[in-house]
């Protein structure tokens, strides 16, 4: 309750350590060491569905109103389906795409309607693109980084 601040509730059903989550539109999308993301009914507490694929945590998470975009220390980065991961009777594979373009651990990531930016211990920052608004991706660029240059992204989303 944003009135008084009162706790509300607790999401109980990872089995170890949570290493992120997001927040949007009554939905809780959550990345855990036991290796599953859980999407979450914010209003009721009430897990909706388990996605299991990465082989280690899962260090990171965004998602839209379509897909969810996981990376994980298996150096993987994972594109969900969300839409369908919403609905009970979808019984189809909700990993869309595994991008394995990373040598080391995925530690934080960005996306749009147009791109995801991924970064890893593997020292690069890699891009891709989503093609025609569809689920394919291409790598477009890898970036090593070897100075101290920031270049600040503001995504207004």
């Amino acid at each position: 309750d944003t009135t008084t601040c009162e706790f509300v509730r607790t999401l109980l059903g990872h089995k170890r350590g949570i290493a992120c989550l997001q927040y949007r539109d009554k939905i809780v999308v959550s990345g855990s060491s036991d290796n599953t993301i859980r999407i979450w009914d914010i209003e009721c507490g009430a897990c909706l569905r388990i996605l299991e694929g990465h082989d280690e945590l899962v260090r990171c998470i965004r998602f839209d109103s379509k897909r969810i975009v996981s990376g994980a220390y298996d150096g993987k980065i994972k594109v969900w389906d969300l839409v369908a991961a919403l609905d009970p009777r979808s019984q189809s594979s909700l990993c869309i795409r595994t991008l394995t373009e990373h040598t080391g651990r995925v530690f934080r990531l960005q996306f749009d309607e147009f791109q995801i930016i991924s970064s890893s211990h593997d020292d690069t920052i890699l891009c891709f693109n989503f093609l025609n608004d569809s689920t394919s991706i291409e790598n477009i660029a890898t970036t090593t980084t070897t100075t101290s240059t920031t270049t600040t992204i503001n995504n207004a989303s």
